[in-house]
């Protein structure tokens, strides 16, 4: 279970909690203190949603019923102006272009402001991931998962996988908005390019990364225990279930800094799965 808590500070300096549940608050949009109520947006709420994607949701100063504002399944990712009486709402999703709407502090939309144009984006052939929700390696907890198809991709055939990795506790990996869309930062970077080259690519969200519970994020020791070496083999491993165009004989990674230490210590502590890894500016002494 992962509780929400959206506490807010009075003036005489008491804190209140205005919401619980077995969901997250993820940020704070507004207050309308004249109004009573805050504006926030939450992950989670309805039964199988994604537990990356913001909705917006709106609730009492003094607690009580939540009022749902959105329930669309992007991405919302409002800002605020600076009196607080209207917000930017850049909604997206991994397959949804961006849509820019301007509401009201009680989340009315007045207007659209912009409709972004991909066409020349899928002229090119470039494709969305395949967003997954596979379990970790505990067999109990959802991670979530991004799969790029290579260019002219043919099912009967079979293709080398690549996983792109970064364990960093800063950020999530999985993209949860269109390219270029804004949203929180992801720490994928490449696979399209790679996908374009002929192999499957797999992004993985595994124990530790961020935007989730505070249990999930606990694993996150960069120098620890290496869950999230066992989650990312458990992953592709039900990914390729599904999928027999992913050959599991050809598995290799690669990463960045966080990233660089992931994929060498993934060959090192998984050598029967990984046949090669990329480390790219690797931190592999962390001592923390």
């Amino acid at each position: 279970m992962f509780l929400s808590a959206c506490a807010l500070f009075a003036p005489d300096g008491t804190v209140g909690t205005v919401t619980s549940g077995d969901w997250l608050v993820r940020r704070i949009v507004g207050v309308d203190e004249a109004a009573r109520r805050v504006v926030f947006t939450a992950a989670g709420r309805e039964p199988g949603s994604d537990l990356s994607v913001q909705e917006l949701c709106s609730v009492s100063l003094d607690g009580g019923e939540i009022t749902t504002i959105t329930s669309d399944g992007l991405d919302h990712d409002p800002r605020p102006s600076r009196s607080g009486r209207y917000f930017v709402d850049v909604t997206s999703r991994v397959d949804v272009p961006a849509v820019s709407v301007l509401r009201d502090a009680t989340g009315e939309v007045g207007q659209e402001l912009e409709r972004a144009d991909a066409s020349a984006l899928y002229a090119a052939g470039w494709s969305p991931p395949e967003r997954v929700v596979v379990k970790a390696a505990d067999g109990v907890t959802d991670i979530s998962c991004a799969v790029y198809r290579p260019r002219d991709f043919d099912p009967a055939a079979a293709y080398p996988v690549l996983d792109e990795i970064y364990p960093g506790p800063q950020v999530s990996t999985t993209p949860v908005r269109f390219p270029l869309s804004g949203g929180p930062l992801t720490a994928e970077r490449h696979a399209a390019a790679f996908a374009a080259l002929g192999f499957v690519v797999v992004a993985v969200d595994a124990r530790g990364t961020a935007m989730r519970e505070r249990t999930f994020r606990n694993h996150a020791r960069l120098g620890g225990d290496g869950d999230f070496v066992d989650d990312h083999v458990a992953a592709i491993r039900q990914l390729a279930r599904t999928r027999p165009w992913m050959d599991l004989d050809r598995v290799g990674i690669y990463g960045h800094s966080g990233g660089g230490y992931a994929s060498t210590r993934c060959l090192l502590q998984a050598p029967g799965f990984y046949k090669v890894a990329v480390s790219s500016a690797g931190d592999h002494d962390d001592r923390i």
